[in-house]
């Protein structure tokens, strides 16, 4: 377990936030602990709440970033393209 003051932890916040990565860092005012860093396990916190019934599991795959969900048409499309060919 490491410490570290405020002024270095805003100093060189990047170094310390991959420490806490790692291992918990304690922060500290003039020597007193404020405050602890800790790294986040959050694929093991999801499954604590799916356990808990707080939250549920998609029904289906997540689409790739950037993609769209298809769209299913309720009839012929052909009436819109001509429209927009116009």
């Amino acid at each position: 377990m490491a410490q570290v003051g405020i002024r270095e932890l805003r100093n060189n916040l990047s170094k310390w936030i991959r420490r806490a990565e790692r291992e918990e860092v304690i922060v500290t005012d003039r020597g007193k602990a404020v405050a602890r860093l800790t790294g986040v396990d959050t694929a093991g916190r999801y499954r604590d709440l799916v356990d808990q019934g707080v939250v549920q599991p998609p029904r289906r795959p997540r689409l790739k970033p950037g993609t769209k969900p298809r769209v299913r048409a309720k009839g012929p499309v052909s009436p819109f393209v001509a429209e927009q060919r116009r």
